[in-house]
């Protein structure tokens, strides 16, 4: 599967900066569990992510990545999630995430991630606006 992400990221001024990246990735179900899986490679170091919702509860989506930075972030509108942003060499942050706007299709055969939310990281707010398409191999 190919996994299109794009990310709108404002800073507390309100001036935006966008990335764009493709990776090739896999979609697994175990029982009512999807999870959309991809890693990319940074000057040696792997970091792997996971997507993972409910079928039957596609309006919570949780995010996590482990190697390099490392973080588990949960989106559900109007609420928030509290955790822990590790970064290697410079330690562990608090986590806080605001999800304002989800929006998911993802299945088996692709589709589309929309997440807009508010992060605070040791202390410093980022609002971003996450785009994913997954599209399966033509």
């Amino acid at each position: 599967m190919h996994i299109h992400l794009s990310t709108l990221t404002f800073d507390a001024d309100g001036q935006g900066e966008k990335s764009e990246y493709t990776y090739h990735g896999h979609y697994e179900e175990r029982g009512d569990v999807c999870r959309l899986l991809w890693q990319r490679e940074e000057e040696g170091v792997v970091t792997k992510t996971t997507l993972s919702f409910h079928l039957q509860a596609k309006e919570t989506v949780c995010m996590r990545q482990s190697g390099g930075c490392e973080y588990e972030m949960v989106f559900a509108v109007g609420k928030e999630h509290e955790g822990i942003y590790r970064i290697p060499g410079a330690g562990d942050f608090d986590l806080r995430v605001k999800t304002e706007r989800l929006e998911n299709t993802l299945s088996a055969v692709g589709g589309r991630l929309r997440l807009d939310y508010e992060m605070l990281v040791g202390g410093m707010r980022q609002r971003i606006i996450l785009t994913l398409v997954a599209e399966t191999k033509g």
